[in-house]
């Protein structure tokens, strides 16, 4: 994703998705000279299996000089904050092997 907003969901939302599933949405901001990236929680039914990470360069697959900013299951995942960046990509990761 490279527009200045937009909607990540899982496949086929809002009907239920099949397990096991594996999503990866790679958002790029390297077109911006101050980027910054917010991810806010509207919708998120899920206890386990999303991480959310920043990197300062990303490329097919495999990120440089990044960590870990947001990780499921976490004691403040429910409070909904937004989860923001000042690198250039944010990598949202979701995987799940079963329904909880």
């Amino acid at each position: 994703m490279q527009q200045t907003n937009g909607v990540i969901q899982t496949p086929n939302f809002p009907q239920p998705f099949a397990v096991p599933i594996r999503c990866r949405w790679v958002i790029d901001a390297t077109n911006h000279s101050d980027p910054t990236i917010y991810v806010y929680f509207t919708q998120l039914f899920v206890t386990t299996g999303l991480k959310i990470s920043e990197y300062m360069l990303y490329d097919e697959g495999v990120g440089y000089n990044g960590r870990t900013i947001f990780d499921l299951p976490s004691r403040d995942s429910f409070k909904f904050k937004p989860v923001g960046t000042n690198h250039s990509y944010m990598v949202i990761d979701f995987e799940l092997y079963q329904l909880e």
